[in-house]
């Protein structure tokens, strides 16, 4: 699954797919405090570094994503009964929830820039497919930054923990 898009499983152009006038290469490293995500702390963040380096001959624009896959036994990534006779839903292939615009990087040389991501278990939230309630379960989360020209760096976040409700649907009550 390289650069697909949340739900289409073959589409045209993916999301975040551009055209650029040079060339880039995105790099990084998990760091440990990934594999220490909790939810009882859902707002702590484990900061993430990568390194953007324009290797074309142009100066050039980049925007770097942040996605993350749900664990494959997480009941969203399973397909959703049909409702009304209608079609049944399909689980998302990954989720946006970060991403930064960098701008006029240099060509050669001086084309490195460090990109941060601030990455928590609260970024990993999706809604219970029951209640509605924005939650946060325990897993092995799989990341994704990717710059939109193929450049992908993939790394996995553990979250321990018991599943949380970070914030209640409203209800007509």
């Amino acid at each position: 699954m390289s650069t697909r898009s949340r739900y289409y499983r073959t589409p045209l152009y993916p999301f975040g797919h551009g055209l650029s006038l040079t060339s880039w290469i995105l790099e990084g490293d998990a760091p440990a405090c990934l594999a220490r995500l909790s939810t009882a702390v859902p707002l702590a963040p484990c900061q993430v570094q990568l390194s953007l380096r324009n290797t074309g001959a142009l100066a050039g624009d980049s925007v770097v994503m942040a996605y993350f896959q749900l664990p494959g036994s997480h009941p969203a990534m399973q397909p959703q009964p049909a409702r009304n006779g209608g079609a049944s839903l399909l689980a998302p292939l990954k989720q946006l929830f970060g991403f930064q615009r960098l701008t006029s990087i240099v060509a050669h040389g001086d084309g490195t820039t460090m990109v941060t991501f601030d990455v928590s278990p609260d970024d990993l939230a999706v809604p219970d497919l029951k209640s509605g309630d924005l939650t946060v379960e325990p897993g092995i989360y799989e990341l994704r930054f990717e710059d939109g020209t193929g450049q992908v760096v993939m790394m996995p976040a553990v979250v321990s923990g018991p599943p949380v409700v970070l914030e209640k649907f409203p209800s007509m009550n």
